[in-house]
């Protein structure tokens, strides 16, 4: 045909066909030419329609194609074509305003993007630059999901993507073209995932998106990108199928005191061989985060797939599932936030124990005295370090192995062989099925003091007579001092003055010492409480010799303190074949296990004794009975070495075992010296059938 030519149908109730075999550049005139069917046979084949009346553009062929002036209302589908559709000559300044609002319309089947061009379908819109296509419709149809690439070739935007049809829909596309526009997808009854590509770091604004089930964030080079995603729906799930850095993400409306119901995060990458990491997860004011981990099923490994090095947030509540191990590197929950700038306690819990096959979690706490947490494991072989403010874990089954903080922990380890390290506090431990082994390598802990340093005070010189004031805020109670005017007055002159004037006023009201470092004078040194007390300090100067604004802050550095802490675990069901692994505690005796007084000798360094002959009311009275068999005499070679000794106490009706630091010495050891206290052991006949040789590791 020539491009002068018409085709030309009187009657527009009827449904009139046109096939086109498009092997080079063909324009045709229809009217009332309701389906055009284009083949493209030739790369690069371009159909330059003026068609009115036309409805459909079916679209197939094994070459990428260009689609030129298309009938305005007609749908373009894209029939198993796994090719780059262009859609040119879009004109697109129209506007909803004035009636004139444009829209095209998509529809997929057997849409796919594979590894090569050659398996990939895209749409590429092609319209005026810098205008905005108001609507652009998308139907996911056909008999399986369609997965396309959506491009522009420009700077066009679209107002509203409208997405429907029945089958699932991925769309690939570049963040700015769909940042702040509308996605109602609530007409599709599959799952719509929205493809974005993070390696140039994107922020993406997601408040007038509604019905997308999966934001997917991939990544096109090498470089783990970010990801900011603000404004999403409540319960939002984001999928990592490339490593990112950090992902941050916002729900619609939440605040701290009305908090998103719930964050969901999918780590499933494109790689058979390598998980996803994600360097930082942060999202605030959300109550649930529902984290499934899925990727590398078959992985055998022991070191875990898939990684989140820093999980921060505001999240109550952690579920996680999935078939790939997980590893959170600081499980990093931030403590309640209030009006004011405190915060209070937040427990969390985590349960993984729905993870299925090879699934495992290597999770690590973080030291926050503020946040506690209960964790759940899997069936297989865990790793979990609790932090210091107490919680709870249940192991499961599999080889876990369990490190607890120095607060009140209660641990069951679950069936397999576990093992267990133990640390201050008041513990509570459950061993479970099998041969579990209990690690003790400290009995106890002296206390710290919290140490504040202000670093930068060697920055400040007062100058001239004008007056400069210091401030210093401990506890929230505010101290402030001004600098001497009338000279210079160097860094290390200024924090003597400064440390003579606020000492004894911030010392009666806190009980924090302020000092000038002994080694350089020019640090001023906040220290606290020898029990280690924690404190919260800020300071600031005005400099109002300085230029500007004379307002600065202190840099401070802190190294925390910390309170006394001695090992004080109950072990509920200790039983034969169970160890206890005292290697290291360096200072015990090196002439091994003894079991019954009688046979403590005085002349060897025993260190363990089990004394199965007679029970007793005190570890003391334990201490003496040992320590008369021990008690230097003639001819003994004395010795100061530690020795572990295990006994019933009568009075608590249970075996205990205690560290005696000097096996020869009588000491008077108080009850609280107590470092195992094996509550399923009640008589010295149990005692006797449980502990053996081989229930120690010395």
């Amino acid at each position: 045909m020539a491009a002068t030519d018409t085709l030309l149908d009187g009657s527009t109730t009827d449904n009139d066909v046109l096939n086109v075999t498009l092997t080079g550049a063909t324009t045709i005139t229809t009217m009332n030419i309701e389906t055009i069917n284009l083949s493209y046979v030739v790369a690069a084949a371009d159909f330059t329609g003026a068609n009115t009346g036309t409805t459909t553009y079916n679209v197939s062929g094994a070459v990428a194609g260009v689609l030129s002036t298309p009938a305005s209302a007609a749908t373009i589908a894209l029939n198993d074509y796994d090719r780059v559709l262009t859609v040119e000559g879009l004109t697109l300044t129209g506007t909803t305003a004035a009636g004139s609002a444009e829209s095209v319309s998509i529809s997929l089947s057997g849409a796919s993007y594979g590894t090569t061009a050659a398996t990939q379908t895209g749409v590429t819109i092609d319209g005026t630059d810098g205008e905005q296509l108001e609507t652009l419709n998308i139907a996911s149809n056909g008999s399986s999901a369609n997965s396309f690439a959506l491009a522009f070739q420009n700077t066009e935007t679209v107002g509203t993507y409208t997405i429907t049809g029945a089958q699932d829909l991925t769309m690939r596309v570049a963040d700015a073209k769909v940042s702040g526009a509308t996605i109602n997808a609530t007409g599709n009854t599959g799952t719509v995932a929205i493809s974005l590509d993070t390696g140039a770091d994107i922020t993406v604004n997601a408040a007038n998106w509604t019905g997308v089930d999966n934001i997917v964030l991939r990544d096109s080079d090498t470089t783990a990108g970010a990801a900011t995603l603000n404004s999403t729906a409540s319960g939002q799930n984001v999928v990592v199928a490339n490593s990112v850095s950090t992902l941050t993400v916002a729900a619609t409306g939440a605040t701290y005191t009305a908090p998103a119901a719930a964050a969901s995060l999918e780590l499933n990458g494109t790689s058979t061989t390598a998980g996803v990491t994600v360097t930082t997860y942060a999202v605030q004011n959300a109550a649930t985060l529902n984290l499934s981990s899925l990727g590398l099923a078959s992985s055998t490994s022991t070191t875990a797939a898939n990684t989140i090095s820093n999980l921060d947030g505001d999240f109550t509540t952690i579920n996680i599932t999935g078939d790939t191990s997980l590893r959170i590197t600081d499980l990093d929950i931030e403590a309640v936030q209030t009006a004011t700038t405190a915060t209070t306690a937040r427990a969390v819990v985590l349960d993984a124990s729905a993870m299925t096959g090879n699934a495992f979690v290597n999770i690590t706490a973080s030291a926050d005295s503020k946040v506690s947490y209960s964790i759940t494991g899997t069936a297989g072989a865990d790793t979990i370090v609790m932090n210091a403010s107490g919680g709870t874990v249940i192991a499961g089954a599999g080889n876990d192995a369990v490190t607890s903080g120095t607060g009140a922990d209660t641990v069951n380890l679950g069936a397999g062989t576990d093992s267990y390290v133990v640390s201050f506090g008041a513990d509570t431990l459950t061993l479970g099925a099998g041969i579990d082994t209990v690690d003790i390598n400290a009995s106890g802990s002296d206390a710290s003091a919290q140490s504040s340093t202000f670093t930068n005070l060697a920055t400040y010189t007062h100058v001239g007579t004008v007056h400069d004031d210091i401030t210093i805020v401990v506890n929230g109670i505010a101290f402030s001092h001004t600098v001497t005017a009338g000279a210079d007055v160097a860094a290390d002159a200024a924090a003597t003055q400064i440390a003579g004037a606020l000492r004894s006023a911030i010392l009666n009201a806190t009980g924090v010492t302020l000092s000038v470092d002994a080694v350089d004078t020019d640090l001023l040194v906040l220290t606290g409480a020898a029990d280690g007390t924690a404190f919260t300090v800020s300071a600031s100067f005005v400099d109002d010799s300085a230029a500007g604004d004379p307002s600065a802050a202190f840099v401070i550095s802190t190294t925390a303190g910390a309170a006394a802490g001695d090992v004080a675990t109950t072990i509920t069901d200790f039983a034969a074949g169970d160890i206890i692994d005292t290697v290291g505690l360096t200072t015990l005796g090196t002439g091994g296990y003894v079991e019954g007084l009688a046979n403590v000798s005085n002349v060897t360094t025993h260190g363990v004794i089990v004394i199965t002959d007679a029970s007793y009311a005190t570890v003391a009275a334990a201490e003496d009975a040992v320590q008369a068999r021990t008690a230097v005499v003639a001819n003994d070679v004395a010795t100061t070495t530690a020795g572990i000794v295990v006994f019933l106490n009568s009075t608590t009706g249970t075996a205990q075992a205690f560290l005696d630091n000097d096996i020869d010495t009588d000491a008077g050891l108080a009850d609280s010296t107590v470092l195992f206290t094996f509550s399923n052991i009640t008589n010295l006949t149990d005692l006797a059938s449980i502990m053996s040789a081989d229930s120690f590791v010395i």
